[in-house]
């Protein structure tokens, strides 16, 4: 769970970043295009995490 959380924490700003700008409001195309790319430009830090959440999660203890 505290690697779960860890992921929340560390998606959060910037995604909300991306999605809170104002030029945004009304372009759907757009935010969706602003978070594809905050998610793409921060996969390098969040997927060892993910991928270690999975393993935990399916491993036998």
């Amino acid at each position: 769970m505290l690697i779960d959380a860890t992921a929340g924490a560390l998606n959060e700003p910037p995604v909300e970043a991306a999605l809170s700008d104002p030029a945004l409001a009304d372009d759907a195309a757009g935010r969706v295009d602003a978070l594809i790319q905050t998610l793409l430009k921060y996969s390098p830090q969040w997927l060892p995490l993910g991928s270690r959440m999975i393993r935990l999660t399916v491993d036998r203890p």
